[in-house]
Formats: structure tokens, C-alpha cells, sequence
């Protein structure tokens, strides 16, 4: 598998032939059976030293191994199956695209094609196969943990503030219709009540969570959890911070995006350069602005002393939830004071963690962010239309097309920074007479 060279194609993929390296039994699968062969590939463990397009195949089917065994109704729905990409498994394989030949054909709905190509591979299994769902995955590798049937969910519940949250557990089976449904866990103990083997092991994976989480062992030792419950804001931080573990143990779990994205976080925000310096040039002094935010909207000093007195947990602070960790809380406020002061344009434009103009330290709590006037002088770089028209020199005896004054004026707005400067292309007559419109003006 290692020297396996992929071409990729406007509708999928095929084999380089052309290399004699692609003589392998991989390479034989793949010529003969390739999306078979794709799907297979997903299950093999540290594959390494492989060709970028390999790599990348591998990857994708990596990708949809690890959605396919995630779903909670996988053993219900079986060969009805739809595994599909989200938004963001999208973002990452685009992210991962290699240098290969035929790349310019992957998009998002490439790699959606490709997936169900790798759903058929799974249905077309499960139609023939006899056990269960985990059993099939499990000989495939050793190492796959599969999703139980049981959901998780915390919700927030505006009706009453005393308990702003509310938690249900859910299955997955299928309705009359024969459609994959998830209903609250009670309803379990009516569809297998003469089926006491069924339910044993619908519930088997509760046990093993009620080991780990004491809030969880308690709504079973009650009864609750077959119902919808209530919890304050401190039950609810409880289970939040467990969802690691829950997850380790096979259920699944959904909870508000703002935990989920860390929007609840308080984070450090460093403004680069959001007022023009005095000097204008490459060793422009930039001022950093260094502030504490929660979901992009900055603390006041008051708020930030009206959390370090709250209780540790969740809070609600102007019509947000924020989460109250005091150890956190004072790390980044040391933190600020070595943020406090300047920088120059050159290393604002040079350290890596600046390059970007969200660039998150996640670990941290750091959020790098441009300025104003730092994010619109970049802006004009990248975009030369949105740069102010300069004068043209007045013995330039040529008339500029619209795209050779977008290139005039990014020269000269490239001199006044104190940078380098390329006009990248076949340097025609059009490039050649920026250069001379810019050389005049100099």
C-alpha cells in the first residue's frame, strides 16, 4: 500500500497504472473493486509512510468508519444506514487535501459522493450478515468501539429558572412505519417487557456509566432516569464536565452548542493593531490590547470580579451561560499583564500564532485577533481592489485597464509597508507596464 499512487477524477478516484510500484495485493483490490477495497481501508490500524493520495483515501475512509461506528441506532437501522458528513468533517478533509494530481476536483460534494459510495459497501454487508451490528464491526478491528443504542440529552429550560436545565435519556428502534425513532428509555420497558434478554442489554451500558458518575448511578437507583428530569445549573455543569467519560462508555450525548463549541469559556483576546500607528511602515509600533471575553463579547472589570465570587460552576451572565473556574480565571488574568504593551508590524505579521486572524490557543484560552486597523490593511493585500487609487504619474503616457491599476496600486501600497514585492503570472505586457507605471512614480 505504501507506493500506491492515486489519480483523482471528477467523479472519484482511480489507480495510477503508470507506476510500476502498483503491483501490490492493495493495488489488485483496488483495480478490481476500488470502493470495496476503499471501505476496507478504513480499518486498518497506524497505516503509515503512505503516498499523499493514499494517505488522503485513507483518511477518508478513517473518517467515515469513525461517524459509521458513532451512531447510536447503527444496530437498529442496519442496512438502512445513512452516514452522512457534517459541516465540520467536511471543513477537515477539505482542510487535508494533498498535492496530487486531480485535486481540483475535491470538493464538498466529492467527498459527500464518495461517502455514500462507502455506505453502499456497509449496507451491501449487513444484508447478509447474521449478528449484530457490533459483532460485524468488531471482526473488521479489534480496536473499534461501537456506539450503544442510548442518547444522552441536556437541554436548557427557560420556563423555570430554579432548574434552567432539563436531561432525558432515549433509545433508538424503529416505529410502525419501520422508521429509526428515538423514544425516552420508558418506553423500553413496555416494547421488551416479554423480552427480558433484549432489554438487559439495551441497558447493560448504563451499569458500566453508573460505575463512573455518581448523578447517573443515583437517577438509576431511583427510577428517574426513564423520565424526564429537572437539574439546577450545578447538576448540569456536573454532567457536562462528564461527557468524556460518558461517551468512553458508548452513549452518546447532545448538549448545547455553547458547551460544545466552548463558547461558555472565558478566553484572553489580544487586539493587534486596532488604531493607526504614528509611524507608517514595517516597524510600525502596534498596540496590544489584551481583554477577557465570553462567546466573542468583552468583561468588564466588574463582571470579571462578580464571577471570581460566584460559585465554581455554570452562571448566568447577560443572557449567556459562562462557566465559573476560579484557578482558570486567575491564570489568564496573570497571563494578561505579559500581553500588555507593543509590537512591531513586522512580528505581528511574522509570529506564527498571529497569521491568522481568529487563531485560537484552545489549551490556553489565548485568542489572537487583528484589529481594526491591522485587519484592513491586510484586507488590502490580499484584496488590491479595496486599495485607494494613487496618483499616476504625470509622464506616464499610458492608459491602465482596470486590473493593471488594482496591480499599480498594490506596488506602491507594498512600498509604503517597506515590503518585498512579486506580480506573479506569465509577465506579459500588462505586468511589464505596472512595473514601469510603479518605477515612474518612484
Amino acid at each position: 500500500m505504501k507506493q500506491i499512487n492515486f489519480i483523482f477524477t471528477k467523479n472519484g478516484f482511480h489507480i495510477d497504472e503508470t507506476k510500476e510500484e502498483n503491483t501490490s495485493k492493495w493495488a489488485e483490490e483496488f483495480k478490481k473493486y476500488k470502493y470495496s477495497a476503499l471501505y476496507e481501508l478504513g480499518f486498518e490500524n497506524n497505516l503509515k509512510g503512505l503516498t499523499p493520495s493514499a494517505f488522503y483515501l485513507y483518511q477518508l475512509s478513517l473518517k467515515f468508519i469513525e461517524l459509521l461506528s458513532n451512531r447510536p441506532e447503527l444496530e437498529v437501522a442496519r442496512e438502512d444506514t445513512k452516514v452522512e458528513a457534517s459541516n465540520e468533517d467536511l471543513e477537515y478533509l477539505m482542510s487535508i487535501i494533498p498535492f496530487a494530481i486531480g485535486t481540483e476536483f475535491i470538493d464538498e460534494k466529492w467527498i459527500q459522493n464518495l461517502f455514500e459510495k462507502l455506505n453502499n459497501q456497509f449496507c451491501l454487508d449487513m444484508k447478509s450478515y447474521k449478528g449484530t451490528v457490533q459483532m460485524y464491526l468488531q471482526e473488521k478491528s479489534q480496536d473499534l468501539k461501537v456506539a450503544k443504542r442510548i442518547y444522552f440529552h441536556l437541554v436548557e429550560n427557560e420556563e423555570d429558572p430554579d432548574f434552567p436545565f432539563a436531561f432525558l435519556a432515549t433509545y433508538a428502534t424503529k416505529d410502525k412505519e419501520n422508521r429509526i425513532v428515538h423514544m425516552p428509555l420508558k418506553h423500553a420497558l413496555v416494547e421488551y417487557k416479554n423480552d427480558q434478554e433484549q432489554l438487559l442489554n439495551l441497558l447493560s451500558c448504563l451499569n458500566v456509566v453508573a460505575q463512573k458518575n455518581t448523578l447517573i448511578a443515583q437517577y438509576m437507583e431511583t427510577g428517574d432516569l426513564f423520565h424526564p428530569i429537572k437539574l439546577t445549573s450545578k447538576e448540569a455543569y456536573f454532567l457536562l464536565k462528564s461527557v468524556p467519560d460518558i461517551e468512553a462508555c458508548g452513549i452518546k450525548c447532545r448538549v448545547p452548542n455553547w458547551w460544545k463549541k466552548k463558547y461558555s469559556s472565558v478566553k484572553i483576546n489580544v487586539n493587534i493593531g486596532d488604531t493607526k500607528p504614528s509611524m507608517f511602515g514595517f516597524d510600525s509600533i502596534l498596540s496590544l490590547q489584551p481583554s477577557l471575553i465570553v462567546n466573542g463579547r468583552a468583561l468588564t472589570k466588574k463582571e470579571i470580579s462578580e464571577l471570581l465570587k460566584m460559585e465554581e460552576g455554570l452562571a448566568w451572565l447577560k443572557g449567556q451561560w459562562v462557566e465559573i473556574n476560579h484557578n482558570k480565571l486567575q491564570q489568564l488574568l496573570e497571563q494578561m499583564e505579559q500581553y500588555d504593551g507593543t509590537i512591531t508590524l513586522k512580528e505581528a505579521l511574522t509570529k506564527t500564532y498571529m497569521s491568522n486572524d481568529e487563531d485560537i490557543d484552545v489549551d490556553m484560552g489565548i485568542q489572537i485577533s487583528n484589529g481594526k486597523w491591522l485587519r484592513d490593511i491586510l484586507g488590502k493585500l490580499k484584496n488590491p481592489s479595496k486599495i485607494k487609487n494613487k496618483a499616476q504619474p504625470k509622464y506616464l503616457n499610458a492608459t491602465l485597464r482596470p486590473y493593471q491599476k488594482s496591480g499599480y496600486n498594490w506596488l506602491n501600497q507594498m512600498n509604503d509597508l517597506g515590503f518585498g514585492a512579486c506580480l506573479a503570472d506569465d509577465m506579459g505586457l500588462g505586468k511589464t507596464l505596472q512595473v514601469i507605471s510603479f518605477l515612474e512614480k518612484m
